[in-house]
């Protein structure tokens, strides 16, 4: 082999490893800046989900999170917890025409006040003092707590006992069968801000689906 072919031959090697180191240079950059990319737009997954305590019942005169209270945690992504403070398993086909069933979890939002044609949860002193699922109505003089299941009584509020023969004739007149109570103190708990549905695909392992995202 001549002088100038060993010559050549290591040049080309030569701008071959050049060539390589260059390549893995700039792939390493370049994967490196991936990284910092996707660090940067994806938050940490404990940002993107929220535990939200799964309440048994709500009693009157307690904090609605005391720990005596809580049942268990969910977590949820933040799309579906949205701005829920609490979770309640609904017991009973009060609001079956709204499609919220019996042993569905409720996403509430801790709130005061309510607007006409809410759904929420209310404590009723008379009603042993426990949160009942109603939808809102404030009318003229009085509270409307309106069941979606046809087989049972709107819930009227008075504020005061002569008011019930008044509000009780003016249904009676409209042909609704309506349970009326006088001077009863209402607490209005939080308002539903979402549905969870539990199906159970797989015999012992439940999962949960949106059912409904909003109430009004």
């Amino acid at each position: 082999m001549s002088l100038s072919t060993v010559i050549a031959a290591i040049i080309v090697a030569l701008v071959i490893s050049a060539i390589a180191a260059t390549a893995g240079y700039y792939l390493q950059t370049r994967l490196r800046r991936l990284e910092e990319l996707e660090e940067q737009r994806l938050p940490p997954i404990s940002a993107m989900s929220v535990s939200l305590p799964l309440v048994g019942r709500i009693p009157a005169g307690r904090p609605i999170l005391a720990d005596e209270n809580i049942q268990d945690y969910l977590s949820l992504g933040k799309n579906y917890a949205r701005d829920a403070t609490f979770a309640l398993q609904v017991e009973g086909e009060s609001l079956i025409k709204a499609d919220i069933q019996d042993k569905d979890i409720l996403l509430i939002r801790e709130q005061p006040v309510a607007s006409n044609g809410d759904i929420v949860a209310v404590i009723l002193t008379d009603l042993e003092s426990e949160a009942t699922l109603k939808r809102f109505y404030q009318e003229d003089s009085y509270i409307r707590l309106q069941p979606e299941n046809d087989a049972e009584k709107p819930i009227i509020l008075v504020p005061k006992r002569t008011d019930v023969d008044r509000v009780k004739n003016e249904y009676e007149r409209r042909g609704i069968d309506v349970h009326i109570m006088a001077e009863t103190k209402m607490e209005i708990v939080g308002k539903v801000v979402g549905v969870l549905r539990t199906y159970w695909d797989i015999p012992g392992q439940p999962s949960f689906s949106l059912a409904r995202e909003g109430m009004r």
